[in-house]
């Protein structure tokens, strides 16, 4: 059985025996490690959670709730149609348009979404291209975005699409 938690296992282990030593040596320090490791563990419980409730979602409404991000940052916000050209959402602010490809999909989002949101960006008169994911991108995807200036994004950073995207 422990080789199949091996290295967790080993980590766990002797951060708890680094504890118990600490413990002896310098009690309020490890006082202090246990609770910042318990609010750590509350922080990531929560993200962890936010991500759960997003995938909850249907595509569409994922859809929705990429461009009430966006609205609530202060973005015009339109839906584009079903045939939507490869995106989603259409977001002005201050001159500068922002098209974005939304995916709610449980694995990672390949260069197909990458191709789709480039084609989108001159369809739409775009400056600014995105792809948003809550499971993240392989690899060759993140190539193909840097490669064609696509702004990869989880949606809990869509409303700093103003900073990340350098709008003056």
């Amino acid at each position: 059985m422990l080789r199949y938690f091996g290295s967790a296992f080993r980590i766990i282990a002797i951060a708890v025996a680094g504890l118990i030593v600490l413990a002896f040596h310098y009690p309020l320090l490890a006082s202090l490690m246990v609770i910042a490791l318990y609010f750590l563990g509350l922080h990531l419980q929560k993200q962890q959670s936010k991500n759960a409730d997003v995938l909850l979602l249907s595509p569409i409404e994922y859809e929705q709730h990429c461009a009430a991000v966006l609205q609530n940052a202060g973005w015009q916000v339109k839906s584009t149609p079903r045939q939507d050209q490869g995106v989603d959402v259409v977001a002005d602010l201050r001159g500068v348009r922002a098209v974005i490809q939304a995916k709610r999909w449980n694995k990672r989002v390949p260069n197909s979404a990458i191709q789709e949101v480039v084609a989108g960006k001159r369809h739409y008169g775009g400056q600014v291209a995105v792809v948003v994911a809550p499971s993240g991108y392989t690899r060759s995807a993140c190539e193909l975005a840097a490669s064609n200036g696509v702004h990869l994004l989880h949606h809990s950073q869509l409303a700093g699409l103003e900073k990340i995207a350098r709008i003056p």
